[in-house]
């Protein structure tokens, strides 16, 4: 039987700090940062209601339910880095 890396006594057990933990759970070691996090909002979509959502955003049903699986499959962090194409307007008045 193979002991678990983590069972109690446990050489790695030992080593792993409280703020090793907190730091891999949350990805800073920083309580103030921790405590000021904003929370990412979730929401519950259910199926029936993707006819009207996709009337209401004037896209085609099909291509929204496409981008909502594509969602589903990326993680937070990557959601956060989606690169994030900006409208004309946007640019525009960015130049000027």
């Amino acid at each position: 039987m193979i002991p678990s890396p983590l069972a109690f006594g446990s050489e790695s057990s030992m080593n792993l700090s409280l703020s090793d933990s907190i730091g891999d759970i949350f990805g800073t070691k920083d309580i103030s940062n921790i405590l000021t996090m904003a929370q990412p909002r979730q929401y519950i979509l259910v199926d029936e209601h993707l006819p009207a959502v996709a009337t209401m955003l004037n896209v085609d049903l099909e291509r929204l339910r496409n981008v909502l699986d594509i969602t589903l499959a990326l993680s937070h962090e990557q959601l956060l880095n989606f690169p994030i194409k900006q409208e004309r307007e946007d640019l525009d008045d960015q130049t000027h």
